[in-house]
C-alpha cells in the first residue's frame, strides 16, 4: 500500500523526522517498508512564470506566441491556449525540466517559431488526460517559484507491505498510529465537522439488512443539491500519488477517506435506486450485474450484494454496479460505509476474479466502530468542496455492539518472554500509545481493552507481548540462549514410523521437499476439487496462503512448476506430512500422509541416458510400499480422484477405506500448472498403516531356476483387478512363487466395455528343477479358473 508523507503529517507530527529514518522504525517494529519514493524526482525544472505580452503566430493562427518571465530570463513558448491573457501566472516548463509523464522538454520548432519550453497542464501531471487549458496559478503567486513547492511535490511514498493481519495498517491513519506509539507522539484526528440539513434522511431512505452476519454493520447518509465536477487539484494528486485515478469530487471524496482511514465507501446516485431504497442480501442463483468496469457478472448464492427493491446495485465490499453510477447528472447521492464479513469477501473476490482496493481493506477486516466517523469525513470534505447539502441524521444498522475483546493479563509476562528489562510503566504506555485501554486491579493484574481496529488481531495475553516487543524495538531484544532443563518425552512410535517412511521412500530413489501447510484458495479450481471441507485461516499471511492444505499435492506441483519455469524436468520427489479437513460431524481433524511426484527422465545411465518415468513407475513405488509394511490391500484400476488421469491411475484399498493412489497427473490439471512434461503422483494415506501390527515371516530361497509365463484375458470393464488378484492368492496354486500386472489394455479392438489385463507368473519348485509339464499344468490350471470365475476370454494361446 502507498503512504503519502505528507498525509501522515496531518494525524502526527512528523516535519523534524527524515521519512527514512522512521522507515527503519517502523520496519524495526514488524511493518515492512518495501520502497520510499521521493516525489521530487518526477518534476524538475518547472517554475512559476508571468505572461508579459503575446503575439499571434504569423504561420498558424490557432497559435499563439507569448513572452513569459521566470523573474530572471524571458522565454518565448508557443501556446495553442487561446483563453491566455497578459499577466496570467503560469507554470514553465523551462527547456531540460522533467515532468511526471516522463517527458524531458526541449527547445523545440512549432510551426516555423522557435518554442524555448512549453506551459504545464495537467496532461502532463496525469490528472486530466483530456484538459485542453495550461494550468492558471492565482496572479499574486511569486514568479519564479518551483513547482515542487507549488503542487507538493516535496513529498514521499512510502510503500508498505502490511501483514494480513493487519487491516488497520491498510488505512494512513493506521500508519500513522504507528508512528506515534514507536516516536511518542501525539495523535491528531481528521475534522469531520459539516451543515445539516433540516431534512431527515429517514423520511427519504431506509436499510433493510437481510443477513446480519455478513454485514454486522451498515452506515448511510443521505447528500443533495451536489454538483457533480472535477475535484480540486489538490485532491487529484494526492490520489494520483497514492496510485489512484482521479474521477469527479464525489468519486474522489470516497477514494480519499479510504486511504486515510482504511474504510472503502461508496457513493449510489439515489435517484437510480428503483424504489429509494437499499437492501443488503445474498444474490439469487444466477442474477447478473453489470459492474463498474463494464463487465456483466454472474453472481451465485455465497455472494452478498447491496440491491435496491429490484436488482443489485453493487457487489458487496468488492465493486459497485453501473446501474447505480455516480455520474454528471448525480444531484442526489446515498453514500454508503459499512462492515463485511472478510472470508465472505475473500471467497467473492476470488470465485468472481475481481480483486480491488476495497475488496483487499474488506478481506483483511476493517474497523466496526470507525465506518461511522470515515462516512462523516467524507460528507465533510464534499461539503466542503462542492458545497452540497446533507440531511439530518443518518441510518446505521449495528447488530453486533459492545464486543470489543478484554484480555486478563499478567504484566510480568512481558519481561519473562522478551528476556529484557521492560518496565510495567513502559510497557503500560505503549499498549496505551497503540490505542489499548489498560485498568489495574488491586493484585496488580491488567484488564486490555482491545481497540476495534486490532480486535482480529489481538485476542490473547501473548499478543500484548508482541505489541510491546514490536514499539519496545525487536532489535532492543537480547540475543540470548534460554537457560533450563528441558522436559517432556519424545512421541518415539510416530516419529520412528515417519522416519522408516522417509527412509524407505529414499531409497527408491526420491528425494524430499517440505511444502508450506498454507495454500491459495483456488487450490480447488487448479486441482478439480471442490473446496467445502477447506480449513480456512482466519488472518493469511497472505494471498498465496489463505487455507490449510486437505492434501500434498498442491505443493508437490507448485514444486514442479516452479521447476519447470526453470528449465528442471527430471526429478522424483515426495513429502511426509500432516493435511488438513472436517470431520462429517463438524470437528477438525488432521491427518498423517505422503506423497510422490514423478517428472521427465529417471536419473541418467549409460544403458539408459533417456529413459521417462511412467505410470508403471509410479505404481511400483506404491507397490512397494505398501507392500513393505505388509498392508493387506486389494486394488482396483482407475482413481476417483479427479487431479489423477481417469484411465491411467489406479487405487488400493485396505478394507473399504482407500489407502493409496497414483496415475498420470489430469491434463487440465497440468495446464493449469503449466506443466511442461508429464507428471506422475502419488498419495499413500499414513494412519491406517500406523496403527497396523507388521508381522514378517521368512521361507526359504528356491536354489533352482525360477519360470515365467505371462497370461493375457479380456474381461468386463466391471471386473476390477483387486478381484482377480484377490482370487489367484488365494487359490494357493502349486509351485505359484509370485505374480504381478504388466499391462493392461483397452480399445476398440478387443469391445467396448472390456479391458485386456497381462499377468507375469512365476513359478519355482523348492525340491527341483521344474519340468515343462509341471509349469503348463498349473499354468493352464490358473487360466482355466480365471476364464470360469470372470467370465475371461484368454487371449494367451496354447
Amino acid at each position: 500500500m502507498k503512504v503519502l508523507w505528507s498525509l501522515v503529517s496531518n494525524f502526527v507530527d512528523v516535519t523534524d523526522l527524515s521519512p527514512y529514518d522512521v522507515a527503519e522504525k517502523l520496519i524495526n517494529a514488524g511493518v515492512e517498508v518495501e520502497d520510499i519514493e521521493d516525489l521530487r524526482e518526477r518534476l524538475r525544472g518547472v517554475v512559476s512564470a508571468v505572461i508579459n505580452r503575446i503575439e499571434l503566430h504569423p504561420y498558424t493562427p490557432s497559435l499563439n506566441i507569448l513572452y513569459i518571465s521566470d523573474g530572471k530570463d524571458e522565454y518565448r513558448v508557443v501556446c495553442s491556449d487561446q483563453l491566455l491573457k497578459e499577466g496570467d501566472v503560469v507554470l514553465l516548463c523551462r527547456p531540460g525540466s522533467n515532468l511526471p509523464d516522463g517527458t524531458t522538454v526541449s527547445v523545440a520548432n512549432v510551426r516555423g517559431v522557435e518554442s524555448q519550453g512549453m506551459l504545464l497542464s495537467e496532461i502532463e501531471l496525469g490528472t486530466d488526460p483530456n484538459a485542453t487549458r495550461v494550468l492558471l496559478l492565482d496572479r499574486t503567486t511569486p514568479i519564479g517559484i518551483d513547482a515542487i513547492e507549488l503542487l507538493g511535490y516535496n513529498d514521499y511514498v512510502l510503500l508498505i507491505s502490511p501483514t494480513p493481519n493487519r487491516g488497520d495498517l491498510f488505512g494512513i491513519i493506521g500508519v500513522a498510529r504507528e508512528i506515534s506509539a514507536i516516536c511518542g507522539r501525539p495523535m491528531k484526528l481528521p475534522e469531520i465537522g459539516f451543515e445539516e440539513d433540516t431534512l431527515d434522511i429517514c423520511e427519504i431512505t431506509d436499510v433493510t439488512v437481510l443477513d446480519e452476519e455478513l454485514c454486522p454493520r451498515y452506515v448511510a447518509k443521505y447528500i443533495y443539491d451536489l454538483t457533480v465536477r472535477p475535484s480540486p487539484l489538490w485532491l487529484k494528486l494526492k490520489l494520483l500519488h497514492l496510485g489512484m485515478r482521479p474521477i469527479s469530487n464525489m468519486v474522489d471524496v470516497t477514494n480519499y477517506v479510504m486511504f486515510e482511514f482504511g474504510q472503502p465507501l461508496h457513493a449510489f446516485d439515489f435517484d437510480k435506486l428503483l424504489g429509494g431504497k437499499i437492501v443488503v442480501r445474498k444474490a439469487r442463483n444466477g442474477e447478473t450485474i453489470e459492474t463498474l468496469d463494464g463487465k456483466v457478472r454472474t453472481l451465485d448464492e455465497d455472494v452478498l450484494v447491496i440491491a435496491d427493491l429490484e436488482r443489485p446495485v453493487a457487489i458487496a465490499g468488492i465493486m459497485g454496479g453501473a446501474n447505480s453510477e455516480v455520474s454528471d447528472s448525480t444531484r442526489k447521492v446515498l453514500l454508503e460505509s459499512a462492515y463485511f464479513d472478510p472470508r465472505n469477501i475473500r471467497r467473492s473476490s476470488k470465485r468472481l476474479g475481481l480483486s480491488t482496493e476495497a475488496s483487499k481493506r474488506f478481506e483483511r477486516g476493517v474497523d466496526i466502530e470507525g465506518l461511522f466517523v470515515a462516512a462523516l469525513r467524507a460528507v465533510h470534505l464534499i461539503q466542503k468542496i462542492a458545497g452540497c447539502k446533507v440531511a439530518r441524521g443518518g441510518i446505521d444498522k449495528f447488530s453486533i455492539k459492545g464486543t470489543r475483546k478484554i484480555i486478563n493479563f499478567d504484566p510480568d509476562m512481558v519481561q519473562n518472554i522478551l528476556g529484557c528489562n521492560v518496565s510495567r510503566d513502559d510497557s503500560k504506555r505503549m499498549l496505551v500509545n497503540l490505542g489499548f485501554d489498560v485498568k489495574e486491579d488491586s493484585g496488580g493484574n491488567w484488564y486490555v481493552e482491545v481497540p476495534s481496529w486490532r480486535c482480529l488481531d489481538v485476542t490473547r495475553s501473548i499478543d500484548l507481548v508482541e505489541e510491546v516487543a514490536r514499539i519496545w524495538g525487536y532489535q532492543n531484544i537480547p540475543d540470548e540462549l534460554p537457560s533450563g532443563s528441558l522436559q517432556g518425552e519424545k512421541p518415539e512410535s510416530t516419529y520412528q514410523f515417519q522416519k522408516e517412511v522417509r527412509n524407505l521412500l529414499v531409497s527408491f530413489g526420491l528425494r524430499e521437499v517440505i511444502t508450506y501447510s498454507f495454500i491459495p484458495l483456488d487450490y480447488g479450481e487448479r486441482l478439480k476439487l471442490g473446496v467445502e471441507n477447506t480449513v480456512e485461516i482466519m488472518n493469511p499471511l497472505s494471498e498465496d496462503m489463505v487455507v490449510m492444505r486437505p492434501n500434498l499435492i498442491y505443493g508437490l506441483l507448485d514444486t514442479a512448476s516452479r521447476n519447470h519455469s526453470n528449465l528442471i524436468f527430471d526429478f522424483a520427489i515426495f513429502e511426509v506430512g500432516r493435511v488438513f479437513g472436517f470431520e462429517e460431524d463438524g470437528r477438525f481433524k488432521e491427518s498423517l500422509v505422503c506423497a510422490f511426484l514423478l517428472s521427465g527422465n529417471k536419473d541418467k545411465h549409460w544403458s539408459r541416458p533417456f529413459e521417462p518415468y511412467d505410470f508403471y513407475d509410479a505404481k511400483g513405488i506404491a507397490e512397494a510400499f505398501l507392500d513393505n509394511f505388509k498392508v493387506d490391500t486389494s486394488f482396483k484400476s482407475g482413481s476417483e480422484r479427479p487431479y489423477l488421469h481417469p484411465r491411467i491411475s489406479c487405487t488400493w484399498f485396505h478394507g473399504d477405506t482407500v489407502i493409496a493412489a497414483v496415475g498420470e497427473l489430469h491434463p487440465d490439471v497440468k495446464e493449469s500448472f503449466d506443466l511442461k512434461r508429464n507428471v506422475y503422483i502419488g498419495e499413500i494415506f499414513l494412519e491406517p498403516i500406523l496403527g497396523l501390527e507388521r508381522t514378517y515371516s521368512y521361507k526359504p530361497y528356491s536354489q533352482f531356476p525360477f519360470v515365467t509365463r505371462d497370461l493375457s484375458f479380456i474381461v468386463d470393464e466391471s471386473v476390477g483387478y483387486g478381484e482377480i488378484e484377490k482370487f489367484i492368492r488365494s487359490s494357493k496354486a502349486r509351485y505359484l512363487y509370485e505374480f504381478r500386472l504388466i499391462d493392461v489394455f483397452k480399445g476398440p479392438q478387443i469391445g467396448d466395455g472390456k479391458v485386456s489385463y497381462t499377468l507375469n507368473f512365476v513359478f519355482s519348485k523348492m525340491e527341483g528343477t521344474l519340468t515343462t509339464e509341471e509349469v503348463d499344468g498349473v499354468f493352464w490350471w490358473l487360466a482355466g479358473e480365471i476364464e470360469k470365475n470372470f467370465n475371461a476370454t484368454i487371449r494367451t494361446r496354447r
